[in-house]
């Protein structure tokens, strides 16, 4: 039996008697397990249209930088594993490659000065960090037919300055 819909129960107690006899589960961990699957699927096309309107934001940003004879350069830095690769994936998926180009750095140091401050984006979640990523990005561009909708500003507990940031996870100092 195949469940779909917004109308499925979210807990044990909401399920019907009649679905736990059809779906034959024999244990609620089974249901809960179903709970899940449905809720990453929706979660996951959630996040895959938010980052297409982010990337045909970014297309506006090509095109616009290609006009104006603008020059944007992107730093990533960060630990290994903590979703650098993946960001620059999503930023660079759609865009034409003789314009955008992927270069890897050496290590540099007292990088963050007034004209070129960081931007601190923790990574717990990479989903969401990658999306929080190119709105700050997007967000920091004054560029043709921005879509303000798309283009919100990222969330402040995931994006900010060092400080910022760092602060705002102080209570788990302890």
């Amino acid at each position: 039996m195949l469940l779909k819909g917004e109308n499925l129960p979210s807990t044990l107690d909401e399920l019907p008697e009649s679905w736990v006899d059809q779906l034959n589960l024999a244990r609620p961990r089974d249901w809960l397990i179903l709970i899940r699957h449905h809720r990453g699927k929706r979660r996951k096309a959630v996040y895959e249209k938010h980052k297409q309107e982010l990337q045909v934001e970014l297309l506006k940003v090509q095109n616009w930088v290609k006009q104006s004879g603008q020059k944007i350069v992107l730093m990533f830095e960060g630990r290994d594993a903590a979703g650098k690769g993946g960001t620059i994936k999503r930023f660079m998926e759609h865009l034409n490659p003789r314009a955008a180009r992927v270069v890897a750095l050496e290590m540099f140091f007292y990088t963050d000065t007034a004209d070129a401050p960081w931007t601190v984006i923790k990574a717990d979640d990479k989903k969401r960090a990658r999306l929080n990523c190119m709105r700050h990005f997007l967000a920091q561009l004054d560029y043709p037919d921005k879509d303000e909708k798309v283009v919100n500003g990222p969330d402040p507990l995931i994006v900010g300055t060092p400080a910022q940031v760092i602060q705002k996870d102080r209570h788990l100092w302890g």
